[in-house]
């Protein structure tokens, strides 16, 4: 019987549930239905940029482009993905653009009749305040009586905005918005240009057989987990410009020593690895792009120039992550910073301090990428400027020192009552600093759980 009466109560939150959602989806297609304004529209400022007008309209499109929704979403989808692209092949315009901002939908009717709308006789509409035009046919009640038929394919547009096909099966279904009684014929928007067919260029991965270049995706992507800093190229098979790229990515991969890795992702592989590329902000018409990419967070190369490999690496030591690493100016930082945070940590306990002494003025490349990828089990602090007090304290002969402060008793020379020195000796390469702080991180916690089983044995024995 309560089994009985709990599948009751779970039957009856589910529909609750349902009904709840369906009335969600119904008031966001209402809101957007009622939209006029076509900055409002793709939800965009009236100071954005083409490229951010690009990128909503391309997010928007391809979430209520028709063939992306249930079935009993259709309709209401189809008006919105036709009005998102009436409000895009407007903004995307210098000229339609300057005019609606002016005067508004009114000034774009007298600017498709011929007409000057400085001679309309009204104001400024303030970026489109005025209130004609239907969802489905774009139509401004112009009243003129040309007998020419003015035509507009937001799927046309669409297709055209993504490639050949629409990004793999959308099809237009011959739908047509209409501008009746303009005079002329000229085309209004974006929609499909006469002339010939495109022809898809032949699907030759540039990026696949590059040494030190790793293939990127959607299921193979990295977070903000990801142990590694990665430069990623984003390009697309289909773009002749993404060939240009192979060069420097291929020089580059061929001469970093490591302290970051090289992804390339390819967009155009499919409609998914496509929408995926969208998310992170790629202009798909606009590529190659290249991205340098710490814990899941983006920084885009924003040169309109294709760069070389140098120029990409200065790139790349220019956003190298240092917040994780502590400055150490005296002895009472390195106390206060590092020794008490290891021996008395507020949250998560670490295995050891690293703390590298430089005659350097910036932190340099390596170190920040040996601090990152051990940023979960190690403190980091950095002394620059070949400072004299931490010198004399460690007895310093030769720029830089590499050491890690461990507990007393667990390192091979004795600092203080708390803590012993581990001193690094080899030669200062990427690889070899990691095999000995993995050597740290091994040896930290063996010696660790041999501490606390000291612990329990000596808790047992004393009852």
């Amino acid at each position: 019987m309560k089994l009985q009466q709990q599948s009751l109560r779970l039957f009856w939150l589910l529909l609750f549930l349902t009904i709840l959602s369906s009335h969600g989806k119904a008031a966001r297609h209402a809101n957007f239905a009622a939209k006029d304004d076509y900055y409002d529209i793709l939800g965009v400022s009236k100071k954005a940029n083409a490229k951010d007008i690009k990128a909503a309209y391309r997010k928007l499109a391809l979430k209520y482009h028709p063939d992306k929704v249930p079935d009993d979403e259709k309709e209401k989808a189809e008006e919105i993905f036709v009005k998102v692209s009436e409000a895009y092949s407007i903004l995307s315009d210098d000229d339609k653009r300057k005019v609606y901002d002016q005067y508004g939908k009114q000034g774009l009717e007298m600017m498709e009749r011929g007409m000057d709308p400085n001679a309309g006789g009204f104001g400024s509409a303030g970026g489109g305040g005025f209130g004609g035009g239907q969802t489905y046919n774009f139509k401004f009640n112009a009243g003129s009586a040309g007998g020419h038929t003015f035509q507009f394919d937001p799927f046309s547009m669409f297709q055209e905005m993504f490639g050949a096909g629409g990004m793999g099966g959308f099809e237009s279904g011959n739908f047509k918005v209409h501008f009746d009684g303009f005079d002329g014929g000229a085309q209004f928007g974006g929609g499909a240009r006469p002339g010939k067919p495109k022809t898809a260029a032949p699907k030759v991965d540039w990026f696949k057989d590059i040494p030190n270049v790793t293939r990127l995706g959607k299921p193979k992507y990295p977070n903000e987990k990801s142990k590694y800093l990665w430069l990623i190229v984003f390009y697309d098979y289909q773009h002749p410009r993404s060939e240009k790229a192979k060069g420097p990515i291929e020089t580059l991969a061929s001469k970093i020593s490591g302290s970051y890795k090289i992804g390339a992702m390819n967009c155009g592989r499919n409609k998914d690895e496509a929408n995926f590329c969208l998310e992170l902000g790629i202009d798909l018409e606009d590529l190659p792009q290249f991205a340098f990419v710490v814990a899941g967070q983006h920084t885009f190369y924003d040169d309109s120039k294709l760069p070389n490999a140098r120029q990409l690496h200065e790139f790349v030591t220019q956003n190298m992550p240092t917040d994780n690493i502590r400055n150490i100016n005296s002895v009472e930082h390195l106390q206060e910073r590092l020794i008490e945070p290891l021996l008395h940590p507020s949250n998560e306990k670490h295995d050891a301090a690293i703390l590298l002494l430089s005659d350097k003025y910036e932190t340099g490349a390596m170190f920040a990428s040996v601090a990152y990828q051990h940023r979960d089990k190690f403190l980091f602090g950095e002394s620059r400027a070949k400072n004299l007090a931490l010198a004399k304290e460690f007895d310093l002969k030769r720029y830089p020192l590499l050491l890690a402060l461990v507990p007393a008793g667990h390192g091979d020379e004795e600092y203080n009552d708390e803590v012993d020195l581990v001193r690094f000796h080899n030669h200062p390469d990427l690889e070899t600093i990691n095999k000995w702080i993995d050597r740290l991180h091994t040896t930290q916690t063996t010696l660790g759980r041999r501490r606390r089983q000291r612990r329990k044995k000596e808790v047992h024995d004393e009852f």
